[in-house]
């Protein structure tokens, strides 16, 4: 399956593509599972962490790197303190499982995960849970499927230059109604994992092949990407190439790319 939602620059664009903030990515996210608290901690902490659980996510959790014996998971937090989340697996169709795991912290809003053991070319349900003082509560469910056997058949969908931008309004860059579209038919042919071949990202509102101004930048488009893809990449694990956007083309100097 191929995506290459790239739009002119004289293309109509809707409404609301100016008014979609990040803030409103996270709030609207709507990907399976998640649930909405309205009694979070406030100040004070268990061990050391300040009480403050995380209430939904940044679109779907993400998986990657899968052996025949496991895989990661990374979940971005849209609120609250990331080391409050926590994870756990099974067999699909099983009731019963590991004990949930705590995250590793990845920045001020990421969490990642790895499970080791598992069986080849299966699909394993995952669940992440904000871990709070008066319970656990399910803030997504999705699966994946760990690397099939040498010699057995597997499947995977294609995209190709999507082109998302930090500002979905701006026109010189891929259409993220087409991204949106795209992965909604690849999720519905339940894909073993999913590869991007390059140019996930757009960044012309800067300059042809220009790195962004800053690091926030590259940082919301990607975000962006992640939360149009869906569910998508929370049943699938994802794979990417670099294109010429992500500085294959070697021109960025250390700083830059820093």
């Amino acid at each position: 399956m191929l995506s290459e939602p790239r739009r002119s620059w004289n293309r109509s664009r809707a409404p609301w593509r100016g008014l979609l903030t990040l803030a409103a990515v996270a709030a609207a996210v709507g990907c399976g599972g998640i649930a909405q608290r309205s009694d979070t901690t406030g100040s004070g902490g268990v061990g050391g962490r300040t009480a403050n659980p995380p209430t939904r996510l940044v679109g779907a959790p993400l998986s990657f790197s899968p052996t025949t014996h496991g895989f990661g998971l990374n979940a971005v937090a849209a609120d609250g303190n990331p080391s409050w989340l926590a994870a756990r697996v099974r067999a699909a169709g099983t009731t019963t499982g590991g004990d949930a795991a705590s995250a590793t912290v990845r920045g001020t809003d990421g969490a990642e995960w790895r499970w080791d053991g598992l069986a080849p070319g299966l699909r394993y349900e995952y669940e992440v849970l904000s871990a709070d003082v008066a319970g656990p509560v399910l803030l997504y469910s999705g699966s994946t499927v760990t690397q099939r056997q040498p010699g057995d058949s597997f499947t995977f969908a294609l995209f190709t230059d999507s082109h998302i931008g930090a500002d979905l309004a701006y026109s010189n860059q891929g259409d993220p109604d087409v991204l949106s579209a795209v992965s909604t038919e690849a999720r519905a042919a339940a894909p073993d994992f999913v590869l991007h071949l390059g140019d996930m990202l757009d960044f012309h509102q800067y300059g042809f092949n220009d790195p962004p101004p800053d690091a926030s930048v590259t940082r919301a488009a990607y975000l962006y990407y992640r939360t149009l893809l869906g569910d998508t990449i929370g049943l699938a694990a994802h794979f990417l190439t670099i294109g010429n956007w992500e500085g294959e083309d070697g021109t960025y100097t250390a700083e830059e790319i820093e």
